[in-house]
């Protein structure tokens, strides 16, 4: 029989029903280790942040609070999409106490209750008066999983809707250069489910890809 190439190692398999898994390779344990090493400090070191702004107009005649309603929905919606596209965005990096190794693991979230339950979990409104200049000093702790936080910033003259968009996550997950393209996937996806008449009905269902 030939014996499994290294490689293989980081090849995505399903090792329950719905959860997927291969090694973390040497950059991931690397991350992983540091914020493991440093866990007792109460910060994550080299943790990820990445904004964009986003602002819709309100025309003459339009409701301003269904606008803003509209463009939450489907910034849930970009969010949900992203995860069907990447869905290594959902993933963790651990150590396999029983193989005595660094593992990355994510869970297919086949249904609406799922889905639901990472959208809860992963995406979050703020709206306490803050800007995103000073919710961003205020410093919040990172995640332990890709989140996006929505800082609504209150319009002053009613004619737009604006929305600072602050991804945090892990660095085993995504790096600088990742977290810009994953940013104009979601503008991207924002824009396209602002335009549907029912932005939060998902076509698609978020499942596996093996070599995500």
């Amino acid at each position: 029989m030939a014996s499994l190439s290294v490689c293989d190692n980081f090849v995505w398999r399903e090792v329950n029903p719905g959860v997927w898994q291969r090694d973390a390779d040497e950059t991931e344990v690397f991350y992983s280790s540091l914020v493991k090493q440093y866990a007792g400090s109460g910060r994550m070191h080299f943790a990820i942040t990445g904004h964009v702004s986003l602002v819709i107009p309100v025309s003459d005649g339009q409701d301003a609070t269904a606008v803003a309603s509209r463009f939450d929905a489907a910034l849930q919606t970009a969010w949900l999409r992203l995860r069907h596209q990447l869905p290594s965005i959902g993933s963790q990096v651990h150590f396999d106490s029983h193989e005595q190794k660094w593992k990355k693991t994510y869970t297919v979230s086949p249904d609406d209750d799922a889905r639901a339950a990472w959208l809860d979990n992963t995406f979050h409104f703020v709206s306490n008066g803050q800007t995103e200049v000073e919710w961003a000093i205020a410093d919040p702790p990172a995640p332990e999983l890709a989140t996006l936080f929505v800082v609504v910033t209150p319009a002053s003259s009613g004619s737009e809707a604006r929305r600072d968009i602050v991804l945090r996550s892990p660095h085993d997950i995504i790096d600088g250069i990742g977290t810009l393209q994953l940013l104009n996937a979601f503008v991207h996806h924002a824009s396209q489910a602002f335009g549907e008449d029912s932005p939060l009905q998902l076509a698609t269902v978020m499942g596996p890809k093996q070599h995500a």
